[in-house]
């Protein structure tokens, strides 16, 4: 059963990610990202990008949708891939202090794997049941 608890981190999360990719966009993230820079090379237009990562993240959705819907144990799934996402920001803090300097996005990446630790403690408590 999803918790009152959970709904509220993954609210709070919400926030943190809003936040986190407004830092991306004011410090310029895509300029210095090698996974972006790699991706925006495999288009031949900035139209045919555009296309085709809002048709990606479309066709992403959509089966996270069709859990959500089903609901039950169908949901449990989505909320294992959310809680690996919130640790993957971790990314960012790990870049700043491989290179030792500012890595866009570094600072707001800092409450995401913390937000996801209470994420996952309380995702743990609802498997135990």
């Amino acid at each position: 059963m999803i918790t009152k608890r959970i709904v509220n981190i993954f609210l709070l999360s919400i926030l943190a990610f809003y936040l986190h990719g407004l830092e991306e966009v004011l410090t310029g993230f895509y300029h210095v990202d090698p996974t972006i820079q790699w991706l925006a090379g495999q288009f031949n237009s900035v139209d045919q990008a555009v296309y085709y990562m809002f048709h990606f993240w479309w066709w992403m959705i959509l089966p996270i949708a069709f859990l959500l819907l089903k609901g039950g144990k169908w949901v449990y799934p989505v909320l294992v891939f959310y809680g690996l996402v919130l640790f993957f920001e971790s990314y960012h803090v790990m870049r700043a202090l491989v290179d030792w300097h500012y890595f866009p996005g570094m600072i707001t990446a800092f409450a995401i794997p913390v937000i996801g630790v209470f994420y996952w403690k309380e995702l743990i408590k609802i498997f135990k049941g």
